[in-house]
């Protein structure tokens, strides 16, 4: 019973010895560890916070997490592309706003509403035949020889029996503009405006629908004379109230061919294929506004919106710094910790 006794002790004893230091080491690696963990996790946990506060300052202000995780140099970086984008846009945007009203002024002082009106069926003023009766009566209008610009309005459209040509109808046209006569507004897309038209040019189908003046004692003879044709602006001037100048009005003279007679030198006109193989009626007044005026306004738009996404990019990249940051720290933090003692927290665990 001693015997056993003794060996028991002796056996116990020498477990301690043999073990006694790694069991220490064991329980205290295992509890630091433990608390390793435990200040990873809140210091995990309150640098998740700050990381979305400042990755939610940049997205507003570019620069202004980096300044809130201390980061002074990078967010001075950062915020000065952005006031410098911003101000560079702004100077475009000024820029734009001058060049707006450049080329609307241009179109005021250089396109003419009733000039375009008269003028539609005839847009280089080709000379016109006209033939009174002796009723002092229109019996006929029309134009023997046409040009180029001409024949840009004509039709070639089949019928039952052959094809019919005829020059495009202005209230058939996909683009309009807009007049006011006694308060009301026309459009002169309308089919409305087809007997509006008539009675404003004191025309019909007959002559061709080109704008004659009401026949009485003083009217000039001569179709063709500036004096007649100054008369007719007048006729049309007396019968419309306002020009409504719309967006689509500043973009449709410089674009479309409907638009071109209402240019004052519609007269010296020509005809010339666009890139994307389009035939233009084009005239100085047109080209210039159409490829000097509005493709500047156009540049200085384009800059001010090229330079809105880089302010965009530039503050999509401040924040996407903050978070890559903290992804690098995260696994580099995870890694370390791995190494020093989660495995062995682990084995303590299991065994």
């Amino acid at each position: 019973m001693n015997f056993y006794l003794k060996n028991i002790i002796y056996s116990y004893l020498l477990f301690n010895i043999c073990f006694s230091n790694s069991l220490k080491f064991s329980k205290n690696q295992s509890h630091i560890n433990f608390e390793n963990s435990i200040k990873n996790s809140i210091n995990e946990n309150y640098n998740s916070q700050n990381v979305l506060i400042a990755a939610g300052l940049s997205a507003i202000i570019p620069g202004l997490g980096q300044f809130y995780k201390g980061e002074k140099v990078l967010g001075s970086i950062y915020l000065g592309v952005e006031t410098s984008l911003w101000i560079l846009r702004d100077n475009y945007l000024n820029d734009a706003r001058i060049s707006s009203s450049v080329y609307k002024k241009y179109v005021r002082d250089n396109w003419n509403f009733s000039k375009w009106i008269r003028d539609y069926y005839n847009p280089t003023n080709i000379d016109v035949v006209v033939s009174i009766n002796n009723l002092n009566e229109y019996e006929s209008a029309e134009i023997l020889q046409v040009n180029d610009v001409y024949n840009l309005f004509v039709v070639n459209e089949e019928n039952e029996d052959d094809f019919e040509n005829y020059f495009s109808l202005l209230w058939e046209q996909a683009h309009d503009a807009q007049f006011s006569i006694n308060g009301d507004i026309y459009s002169t897309s309308s089919d409305s405006f087809k007997e509006l038209y008539e009675e404003i040019c004191n025309t019909n189908e007959s002559f061709n629908y080109i704008c004659l003046l009401e026949l009485n004692e003083s009217t000039p003879s001569d179709y063709n004379s500036d004096e007649y044709q100054a008369l007719l602006i007048e006729q049309i001037d007396s019968r419309i109230d306002n020009v409504i100048y719309t967006h689509h009005l500043y973009e449709g003279v410089g674009k479309y061919n409907m638009f071109f007679a209402g240019w004052e030198d519609s007269s010296i006109g020509w005809v010339e294929q666009n890139s994307g193989g389009y035939d233009l009626a084009l005239s100085n007044m047109k080209n210039f506004y159409e490829y000097n005026l509005r493709a500047n306004h156009k540049k200085n738009n384009d800059k001010a919106a090229n330079l809105l996404s880089l302010t965009l990019l530039n503050r999509a990249i401040s924040v996407f710094n903050i978070l890559l940051k903290d992804t690098r720290m995260r696994m580099s933090s995870n890694l370390n910790s791995s190494e020093i003692g989660f495995n062995e927290i682990k084995l303590s665990l299991k065994f």
